[in-house]
């Protein structure tokens, strides 16, 4: 059962002293004698010191060397849990204890005691600030659209409301949340990100129960189709109120300034009420600069003004995070892991696969070869995705600077043509076959309904166990995959571009 793709240091803080000065474990420097003495004074008396003094001396100042070295805080890089519980890291992306008495505001704290509700309006809180959006596309369409709707709350200093995702083309008509497939409880006490989901808010398995509430959504992008709103019993109107910007409209700074301006954005929908003669949903009516629930209809997408960098001579310059693309990958998405359900099933068919025993992986390069729809999704209809040859290169020279124990391990939506699959199995690559592993069965029985949304995440967490990454080009599931073996591995990766 393959993935279902869709188209789609701060630096150290060193202590610094001079060598008059005491450190801050109280230990003087031996080369100071005393504050009065000169450095001609002091090097005549170690010239003429015996010489055990000056092994002592040594031996000494070698020990507080180490002490110095193995007590100073050097900050761990962040990893996912992609080992075994025991040997999961920590993220120090900020010291939430100091502010929050050790805890981060969750659900409790973000929504009123009678949530989740009949009523979304009886859930919210009067005096705070929410942001949410609706999602769209499959697994990983979905997934990016929840990470700029959480990078945009977080530059505006809100709650978001993560909406469910639904996509029946991919996965039937079942309706499924992001905290089921991703650690989103590991993420919130790492960051101290706000945020809740739309069933924390009004159940969508209670949708017989509830009564049908309007929800103004302001017009964001040209896709304004309501996908999971409806699961909720929430219907949506559109509000067509102009963001600033002209050639900048898609971008996190025209979203933030249109948020500021709240004025603005609340009288043009007023306007578009008189003259359309259409009463103003609650949610737009009631929201203040200070409170209230301020809706798009997509958030897909965005990047940076100007739409960051990608190619000419700064771009080599820059670290990847500050290049303007993804900047929601950067900010919010490195730090979301799977689920340790998700974890659990990808590591041991990860084992099955390779044929070992131990805990241990070997080093990995993993390859997404995307087929599917892609087969003739192309001006022609056909012979649209790279053929198999056209992976062999881009792999063999990201393995030359690996180790000579490394393994290619290989996911693809590819299930029914038995000559590409020999193909790969013929290389010596390790493809990962889920029929044969009945990874099916046991997902169905783990995740119900939503074992198909749970088999898509399973072998992106394959895909993010390699040290090295080859992906086919326009594939959300392959860029995904690329952006986390960079942050997460610190992986050099490749991608095999698609026929023109």
């Amino acid at each position: 059962m393959a993935p279902l793709d869709e188209s789609d240091s701060s630096k150290d803080s060193y202590p610094r002293y001079s060598s008059d000065e005491e450190s801050s474990y109280g230990w003087r420097s031996p080369l100071v004698a005393s504050t009065n003495s000169s450095p001609l004074k002091r090097a005549q008396h170690y010239g003429q010191a015996h010489p055990r003094r000056l092994l002592s001396a040594g031996v000494a100042l070698l020990v507080m060397v180490v002490l110095w070295i193995s007590t100073r805080h050097v900050p761990e890089p962040w990893q996912p849990q992609r080992r075994w519980k025991e040997q999961r890291p920590q993220l120090s992306f900020f010291e939430t204890g100091d502010r929050r008495g050790g805890r981060v505001p969750g659900v409790k704290e973000l929504l009123t005691p009678q949530a989740p509700s009949t009523s979304y309006h009886q859930s919210l809180r009067t005096d705070l600030r929410y942001l949410t959006s609706d999602s769209w596309s499959g697994l990983t369409g979905q997934f990016f659209t929840a990470l700029s709707l959480l990078h945009l709350a977080q530059l505006t200093q809100r709650v978001a409301i993560i909406p469910s995702w639904r996509d029946d083309g991919h996965y039937g008509p079942v309706i499924t949340r992001m905290s089921l497939l991703f650690d989103m409880d590991r993420f919130r006490n790492e960051t101290g990100s706000l945020f809740v989901e739309w069933d924390d808010v009004k159940p969508s398995r209670a949708k017989e129960e509830t009564p049908t509430e309007e929800l103004g959504c302001f017009k964001a992008s040209w896709f304004e189709n309501a996908l999971t709103f409806g699961d909720h019993n929430l219907r949506q109107t559109v509000w067509d109120v102009p963001r600033p910007g002209q050639d900048t409209v898609w971008s996190y700074e025209s979203f933030t300034l249109y948020d500021y301006e709240s004025r603005l954005r609340l009288e043009g929908a007023r306007r578009i009420s008189e003259e359309t003669k259409t009463p103003l949903p609650r949610n737009i009516a009631e929201e203040t600069a200070d409170a209230g629930l301020l809706c798009y209809t997509n958030l897909w997408d965005l990047q940076h003004a100007g739409n960051g960098l990608k190619s000419g001579p700064m771009v080599p310059l820059l670290a990847e995070p500050l290049r303007g693309v993804h900047p929601e990958w950067y900010s919010v998405g490195k730090y979301i892991d799977f689920a340790p359900a998700i974890w659990d099933v990808a590591l041991d068919c990860a084992h099955r696969t390779l044929g070992i025993s131990s805990r241990k992986l070997p080093p990995l390069l993993t390859v997404h070869i995307r087929r599917g729809d892609f087969l003739d999704w192309c001006e022609k209809h056909e012979n649209c995705t790279p053929t198999l040859d056209a992976y062999i290169p881009k792999v063999n020279d990201l393995l030359r600077n690996m180790p000579s124990n490394t393994k290619i391990l290989v996911t693809s939506d590819e299930t029914t043509d038995e000559a590409f699959l020999s193909g790969i199995d013929a290389l010596g690559w390790l493809r990962v076959n889920h029929l044969a592993l009945g990874t099916a069965a046991r997902l169905e029985q783990q995740f119900g309904d939503s074992a198909r949304w749970a088999d898509g995440a399973v072998d992106q967490a394959l895909l993010s166990l390699g040290s090295a990454f080859v992906g086919t080009e326009g594939s959300q599931v392959s860029q995904i995959s690329e952006l986390r073996v960079k942050s997460w591995n610190a992986g050099q990766t490749a991608m095999v571009p698609r026929p023109i």
